[in-house]
């Protein structure tokens, strides 16, 4: 299975603390993959920064980074990263292997 973040939306505050654009909302994507089959989850996490916290500016930002930040945020919460690849897996799971399907109408 292979996972991979995508990032829509920041949020900033234009000051806080004597630093600008801080991204206080990041809107993600995480989609897993294998063999052909995805499955996706998107939401938005909420971020906060305080003096003497690291910083690193609007115009440095990398994908790296928001991803580091949307992980450690998740995972402050009940299950985390690793709660929602769980699900990703069991529905990209799903799809390889469907319960059901679509048949046509054996008199037509």
């Amino acid at each position: 299975m292979t996972y991979e973040w995508n990032f829509r939306d920041l949020v900033c505050h234009k000051s806080v603390d004597g630093q600008v654009d801080v991204v206080s909302t990041v809107s993600w994507t995480l989609t897993a993959t294998d063999g052909g089959f995805s499955a996706s989850d998107n939401s938005t996490v909420g971020l906060s920064y305080k003096a003497g916290d690291p910083f690193t500016a609007f115009a440095d930002l990398t994908k790296e980074v928001l991803q580091g930040w949307v992980e450690d945020a998740l995972n402050l919460r009940g299950g985390g990263v690793a709660m929602i690849k769980a699900q990703l897996d069991d529905e990209v799971a799903r799809r390889q292997s469907p319960a059901t399907e679509a048949l046509a109408i054996p008199w037509a």
